[in-house]
């Protein structure tokens, strides 16, 4: 019998041969086929005459008369890798009994690729790294080389310090992937070298190599870059600054804020007396200040309306809160000792706007001559509305108007 040792690529279609001789003719023959792998035997074929048992999905023998001849060759189509063993084919011709082995080597060959491709460019002083990406082969067993081809010479070193192989990885159709990694700290000796990736694996017949060539520059002057980066970063952050204070100035609303309003001097009956309310911190200059006035047993009722916007921002006298007849709505307020609001009395609210940090302040002062019976006890409240307020932002004051008999006797005393 002849045993060799065969080598296929898989979904190759590979026949392993069994040959046999003397041996009587016409005698009763039995043939079988064993795949011995890692440590397991597992019955592939059998062919008793007239009838044959397949274990190996779509292998098959010789025809009757072949096998009589003595060729008892196993054909195995597409093989894969689980094919891939030691094959055992036994002759049985009663009472002799004759035995053949072959080894079965099912492989995938590798392909190889470098990144970068063709050439690779390293400045003078720094380092660089390539890789060679091997993929798709089988079995796992590989060996990756790196050889670094000297200049006008047929003469190649082996690197074996420089380079580092990654771990295997294993592709879902049972096929592997690797990679090498060549790290090169040149000088301008190297530029020009060329160097190469060479694979060995089982399943070529040579090795597979892949080839790049180095070039070394000198180091740039980065100076002018330096100083160019520092302009543009300066430029930038100028840049961004403006966007900053435009946005500030011309962009962003704040709301007002609005402090207590205070009394200049206690509330005496019908004499004139002043309430100050400020109003701070806003822009842009678009304000609105209303005045409200609840009596005992009444309700809020506004009296009397100011609106920045109608006013020339250039005329500093018209930018206060007058009681002129601006409008219908805007007339002189008096109250009157009444269960109402009347005109009565005029009351002057004035207002003054400066800009400051691109902000606005606003002082309202309001001149009230206030009834002990009508005004006693009355919720006064300043009501404001801004462009960047939700919703209007108000104080209220009680006012607690002394009466004249009181403050006669107290006089008197």
């Amino acid at each position: 019998m002849k045993a060799p040792l065969i080598s296929v690529m898989r979904d190759e279609n590979v026949t392993i041969p069994c040959e046999f001789s003397d041996f009587s003719p016409g005698r009763t023959m039995n043939v079988q086929w064993f795949k011995s792998q890692n440590g397991s035997s597992t019955e592939v074929f059998r062919y008793i005459p007239g009838r044959a048992q397949v274990f190996r999905i779509g292998s098959y023998m010789e025809e009757e008369s072949e096998i009589q001849r003595g060729n008892a060759a196993l054909h195995i189509p597409r093989v894969q890798f689980s094919d891939d063993g030691e094959y055992i084919c036994t002759v049985i011709v009663t009472p002799e009994y004759m035995e053949g082995r072959s080894t079965l080597q099912v492989s995938a060959g590798p392909s190889a690729a470098l990144i970068p491709r063709d050439a690779i460019t390293v400045e003078l002083g720094s380092e660089r790294s390539m890789s060679c990406e091997v993929s798709n082969f089988y079995p796992k067993d590989i060996a990756i080389r790196w050889v670094r081809h000297e200049k006008d010479s047929t003469k190649r070193v082996v690197l074996e310090r420089v380079n580092c192989i990654c771990d295997t990885i294993t592709n879902t159709d049972g096929t592997f992937n690797t990679s090498s990694q060549l790290t090169l700290y040149p000088t301008m000796e190297d530029d020009g070298s060329k160097y190469s990736c060479v694979v060995k694996h089982r399943s070529l017949q040579e090795d597979l190599v892949k080839n790049i060539t180095l070039t070394v520059t000198e180091r740039e002057d980065n100076s002018r870059a330096v100083v160019a980066a520092v302009i543009c970063t300066i430029l930038g952050m100028a840049v961004l600054l403006s966007a900053g204070l435009l946005y500030y100035q011309v962009i962003k609303k704040d709301p007002p804020s609005v402090s207590e309003i205070s009394v200049s001097e206690p509330l005496i009956d019908m004499s004139r007396t002043t309430l100050t309310c400020h109003i701070t911190n806003f822009k842009p200059s678009d304000l609105e200040i209303s005045l409200c006035l609840r009596r005992l047993g009444g309700e809020m009722k506004e009296v009397y309306t100011w609106r920045s916007r109608d006013l020339r921002m250039d005329d500093l006298e018209q930018q206060r809160l007058m009681n002129g007849d601006v409008n219908h709505t805007q007339r002189p307020l008096y109250l009157e000792m009444t269960a109402d609001l009347k005109a009565d009395r005029s009351r002057l609210l004035r207002c003054i706007s400066w800009r400051r940090l691109s902000t606005y302040s606003c002082q309202c002062s309001v001149h009230i001559t206030p009834s002990f019976s009508e005004d006693n006890g009355a919720e006064f409240s300043v009501r404001v509305s801004h462009p960047a307020l939700t919703e209007s932002s108000s104080q209220q004051r009680t006012l607690w108007v002394i009466g004249a008999f009181a403050d006669n006797m107290a006089e008197k005393g």
